[in-house]
Parts: C-alpha cells; sequence; structure tokens
C-alpha cells in the first residue's frame, strides 16, 4: 500500500514509514518532504514530540527542492498559522493558490487563512469556491461552515456540516462544529446525538346572548390586561429601555430609543383609548341583548416567561494589555450584553403585544357579522380593526427594533472578538520581537504587530459601521 493511500486513511505513522525510501530519491523527495510534512501535521505529537520542527524541517526541504511547489507553500501557511503569524500565513496561502489556482485544498487553506485574519468576506468566497472546485471533500465543508459561523449565518452553518458529515460521517471536526452549534441554538437534544455519533466517530336565539357574553368577557380581560401588562418580573420594563442600553456607551442609538419610547407610549394611550370605547359600544348594546355581565374577571394569567438568551459575556478588563496595540483601552465601544438585553426587552415586548394583536384581531372576526354600534354610530368591528392594526403596527416596530439591535449586538461582539484576538496577536508578535535574535526575526514580527493593530481599529470601524446601520434601521422603524 502506498504512502499517499496510507495517509488517506489516516494511517499517519505507516504512511510516514513508507515514505523513506522516497525521501532519498531526487525524483520523489518533494513530494515525500510534503506528505510527511502533512502526516505530521494531522498526528502531531501522537508521531513525533518534535512534529512541529520537524514538519517544518520537511517544508523547508520540500521548497528547497521547488520553490514554486503550491503543496509546500500551502503547508508553510499551515504551520504559520498554527504558530499564529496570520499575516504570514495570509502570504503563503496566497502564492499556494497562485502557483496552483483553482485546487480546492489550496483555497481551502487560503480561506481558513483569510478567516483567521478577519477578511470573512474573502473567506465566505474562497471557501465556496473550494467546495466548488471538489464537492467530495468533507475538510471544505467544515471551513464553509466556521466561515458561516463567523458571519452568524447559523442555517448555512449547519447545511454545511451537514453536507460534510453526508460525506465523511466519521469526520471529528465536522461532527463537533455541529454538536457544539446545535447546543449553542439550544438545539440539547440533538446536539446530544451528534456527540454521541462522534464518541462513535340569530338576536333571539339564546346562542347569540351567550356569545355577546363571552365576547364581552374575553374583550374585558383583553382590556384590563392592555392596562395592567403583566410581564415577566425577569423582564425589564420597556420604560426602562433607554436605562437598559444607555451604558452601552452608544449615544445615536440611545437617542433613537427615546425617540421610540415617546412614539410607543403615544402608541399604546391611543389603543387604550380605543379599547375603552369599543369595550362602552359593545357593552351598551350587549346588555340590551341580555348578555350576562360577569363580575369577576378571570384572574388566571400565565405570564409569559423572559427567556434572556445571551446572558453577559465578560471581556478583558479595560486596562488588559491594550498596549501591545499601542491602545490605552479596547477600541471597539460598549458592553454588548447590555445590546443583547435590550433587543431581548424589545423582543419580548413584541411578542407580548404581537399575542394582544392576533385576540384583538380573533374578536374583531368573531363580531363582525354582529353590527354592533352605539347612538353615536361607533361601529365596533371597525373599532376592533383599528385597534388590530396598531397593536400589529406596534408589534412590529419593536420586532424591528430588537432585530436591529441584535444584529448590532452580533456585530459588536464580533467586532470584538477581533479586537481582543488582535491583542492577543500583538502580545504573541511583541514577545517573539523583543526575544528575536537576529533584526530580521525583530522586524518580521514588527511586521506582524503592525498588522494586528491594523486589526484591531479595523474591528473598531466595523462596529462604527454597524451602529450607523442600526440607528438608520430604528429611525425608519418608527410608528408613524
Amino acid at each position: 500500500m502506498t504512502a499517499h493511500r496510507l495517509a488517506d486513511l489516516r494511517r499517519w505513522r505507516e504512511a510516514a514509514e513508507a515514505l523513506r525510501p522516497a525521501l532519498g530519491s531526487q525524483d520523489t523527495a518533494y513530494e515525500a518532504y510534503c506528505l510527511h510534512a502533512h502526516c505530521l501535521l494531522n498526528a502531531r505529537s501522537v508521531l513525533s514530540p518534535l512534529w512541529w520542527s520537524e514538519s517544518r524541517g520537511a517544508v523547508r526541504a520540500a521548497l528547497r527542492l521547488d520553490p514554486h511547489g503550491a503543496w509546500a507553500h500551502r503547508l508553510l501557511a499551515l504551520l504559520l498559522l498554527d504558530e499564529g503569524r496570520k499575516a504570514a500565513a495570509l502570504r503563503e496561502a496566497e502564492e499556494a493558490v497562485r502557483l496552483a489556482p483553482g485546487e480546492a485544498q489550496e483555497l481551502d487553506v487560503l480561506a481558513r487563512c483569510q478567516l483567521a485574519c478577519f477578511k470573512v468576506e474573502e473567506a465566505r468566497r474562497t471557501a465556496g469556491a473550494a467546495v466548488e472546485a471538489d464537492p467530495e471533500n468533507p475538510l471544505a465543508y467544515l471551513t464553509l461552515a466556521e466561515v458561516a459561523r463567523a458571519r452568524n449565518e447559523w442555517a448555512d452553518a449547519e447545511r454545511a456540516y451537514r453536507d460534510g458529515l453526508r460525506l465523511d460521517p466519521d469526520h471529528e471536526g465536522l461532527a463537533l462544529g455541529l454538536g457544539e452549534l446545535l447546543f449553542m441554538r439550544r438545539r440539547t437534544l440533538e446536539s446530544a446525538e451528534v456527540y454521541l455519533g462522534a464518541a462513535r466517530v340569530s338576536p333571539e336565539n339564546d346562542a347569540l346572548r351567550k356569545a355577546f357574553s363571552e365576547i364581552w368577557l374575553h374583550l374585558r380581560i383583553i382590556r384590563d390586561r392592555w392596562q395592567r401588562n403583566p410581564r415577566s418580573t425577569a423582564a425589564p420594563a420597556i420604560a426602562d429601555l433607554a436605562e437598559v442600553v444607555g451604558p452601552a456607551r452608544s449615544e445615536p442609538i440611545d437617542a433613537a430609543v427615546r425617540a421610540l419610547l415617546a412614539a410607543t407610549s403615544q402608541s399604546r394611550v391611543t389603543v387604550e383609548k380605543l379599547l375603552g370605547q369599543a369595550v362602552d359600544v359593545f357593552g351598551s348594546v350587549a346588555e340590551l341583548m341580555g348578555a350576562d355581565s360577569y363580575a369577576g374577571l378571570d384572574p388566571r394569567i400565565e405570564l409569559k416567561p423572559f427567556d434572556y438568551p445571551m446572558p453577559p459575556v465578560p471581556g478583558p478588563p479595560a486596562d488588559s494589555g491594550w498596549d501591545v496595540l499601542d491602545l490605552a483601552d479596547d477600541p471597539v465601544r460598549g458592553d454588548v450584553s447590555r445590546f443583547w438585553l435590550g433587543s431581548a426587552t424589545l423582543g419580548y415586548e413584541g411578542e407580548l403585544t404581537a399575542e394582544y394583536a392576533a385576540e384583538f384581531d380573533a374578536v374583531a372576526d368573531g363580531s363582525a357579522g354582529l353590527r354592533v354600534r352605539d347612538g353615536d354610530d361607533a361601529d365596533f368591528h371597525e373599532l376592533m380593526v383599528e385597534i388590530h392594526e396598531e397593536t400589529t403596527r406596534l408589534a412590529r416596530t419593536y420586532r424591528a427594533w430588537a432585530d436591529a439591535l441584535s444584529a448590532f449586538a452580533a456585530a459588536v461582539q464580533l467586532a470584538k472578538e477581533q479586537s481582543a484576538e488582535s491583542r492577543i496577536w500583538a502580545a504573541h508578535a511583541t514577545r517573539w520581537r523583543d526575544h528575536a535574535t537576529t533584526a530580521e526575526q525583530a522586524r518580521e514580527w514588527e511586521d506582524e504587530r503592525q498588522e494586528a493593530i491594523r486589526s484591531a481599529h479595523a474591528a473598531a470601524r466595523l462596529r462604527d459601521e454597524a451602529e450607523a446601520r442600526c440607528v438608520a434601521a430604528l429611525r425608519a422603524a418608527l410608528p408613524r
């Protein structure tokens, strides 16, 4: 069995042993060195305690034999990426693709390096090209899934994981990635299954009077609930939304929130007035119909639980080593947990309001044929339709705001992750620069640090761009 075949079967030690004769031949040495490095990179310490230095030596030997070998440049990119030299890895991956354009493995490594350097859009295109180049390569789907997760595109990520697992049901990275994603999305039982898989590899009619009685009671119950607006004690009051998001350090969003509270407060007052009028109109006719006016309203109200989906994630302290980026603090402003809480609060209010709208709609539909009017010719059905339309608009406003804040929170979180990773990147580069033994090494590591600084500033710009989009979406969704 050839070394290549043994490597395909993940029998790394046997593959390495089978390579020894080929390393001594000028005709086969380049490929043998590359395959040896490939085995070391996959098996790591299982194959050799000195796997890193041996794999680097094998790659260097291959490059001496063929400086234009795409395989060697691809392997060097993986080594540099493993070392934390992301910018250097990206350059090597780009060179590998230049030398072997359209090759799936080179494209896959390039996508991984682009993702590591926060070039997410480029990584998305490259990962897609890798899958197109070789639709039978499970690893390409793993990279595609990781890029989708970096973009918070959960459905696309799940699809990529599952597509890859259909090709290779025993692929550990794909199985663990899918399990983690499902667990994060609170699909706990599904995630457990995947993890196990990974471990195993008329007016006279009395009925009309009763109908009036039931509708009247239901209507008064809804009015009472609307006025009291019972809610989970865990949910911040919508009137406190400005205080919820205020500490998140976003003045434009804070101003938009105050505009929302003024507009939605007026909408709620409008609905309450219309409800009062509707109850009076229906009640006057219901009494004439002999409907029962039940003395007590149903007190049993099951409070909708407030499911806060994203607990605060503490970031590094403000003075936690940002000086390695020549900064005094995190360049990405704001407490992302406050935006998540604001989004959850708006989403909760939107769901409550949508439930009211559905009940108002049901009352309107159920009374459409009753022709209920008072002495002033106010039509109950028309009032309920108006109430339904107003509450539907209000629910949509809350939902649109929740979506806008959620998108912003996700963008801030990604930007903060980028700035934090940039800090680690810069700290790593600084340590190696300060311990460099040659001026050339020091210069290379300083280049890495400068690339990390640019990445941190890019993260801040991503946050500011997301804030501008969020404010525009918030303003556009205000009730008119």
